[in-house]
């Protein structure tokens, strides 16, 4: 929750932690791109897994976390 303060994607529609992805597998829409990321990629990969075992099947780990994307696409983002 504290990370979401700092920094977020500004399309996101979810923020979850991976330990609580259960709780709200019903907001997540299967039929749609599920992109996943955290600060630099290792509690993503985890997610994207429990998110497959859930049901999911669009699911895309963001690869270095939201501080690659802050480095290499937005640097207006903060990061922490």
């Amino acid at each position: 929750p504290e990370e979401v303060a700092i920094c977020t994607l500004p399309f996101a529609d979810l923020n979850c932690p991976h330990t609580e992805l259960e709780k709200v597998i019903d907001k997540i829409p299967k039929e749609r791109d599920i992109l996943v990321y955290c600060k630099l990629g290792g509690r993503s990969k985890k997610a994207c897994h429990s998110l497959a075992d859930l049901g999911c099947s669009r699911i895309y780990d963001l690869q270095g976390g939201i501080v690659a994307w802050a480095k290499e696409i937005d640097r207006s983002l903060a990061l922490y």
